[in-house]
């Protein structure tokens, strides 16, 4: 694939079985200009650019996920936030702001009901997708050269989450 977004840096990306044909597959691919792009492999067609809200900032989009269970992916920007859209519809359908610097990484563990988020503010953030709340929050790391928490994956069948920090540690939670 040599798929390009005008003159923007891909930065981030997630693939994921195309809901209408099940072998086909599409990336959710989101870029330094702030959109999110979707793009039907193996054919290379562009099927959707996302984009933020009205009056948004146009920050990076630091990281992307896509839901195991339903058509959304989620996003987490370099602006402190994150972004839910719906990739059936292609549109923006909520966004909130998830730490005090910005979001490095997300991920959504594999019954679909959690959504972790981490960030340069040192923090690890646990929250409910359905409702939208933040269930934990931990400091998880130092910061290192205004850099914290660069990673963060839920384990697929056990209930741990792993995250990876500029200060050179990787911890485990349970």
């Amino acid at each position: 694939i040599n798929a390009e977004y005008g003159d923007t840096v891909p930065i981030s990306l997630t693939l994921r079985r195309h809901r209408s044909d099940p072998d086909a597959y599409m990336i959710a691919v989101g870029y330094v200009s702030s959109v999110v792009v979707l793009i039907s492999i193996p054919q290379n067609r562009l099927l959707s650019t996302l984009k933020c809200e009205p009056g948004a900032s146009q920050e990076a989009v630091n990281s992307v996920v896509s839901h195991p269970t339903n058509s959304t992916v989620i996003a987490g920007y370099a602006d402190k936030e994150i972004r839910i859209f719906d990739i059936s519809a292609g549109t923006l359908i909520h966004h909130m702001t998830t730490h005090i610097e910005a979001v490095t990484s997300v991920t959504i563990d594999a019954s679909g009901m959690y959504l972790a988020t981490v960030g340069h503010d040192c923090s690890l953030r646990i929250w409910n997708i359905e409702d939208k709340t933040c269930t934990q929050e931990m400091t998880a790391h130092q910061k290192k050269y205004d850099e914290a928490i660069l990673s963060v994956a839920f384990h697929p069948t056990q209930t741990y989450i792993a995250t990876a920090g500029a200060d050179s540690t990787i911890k485990l939670y349970q």
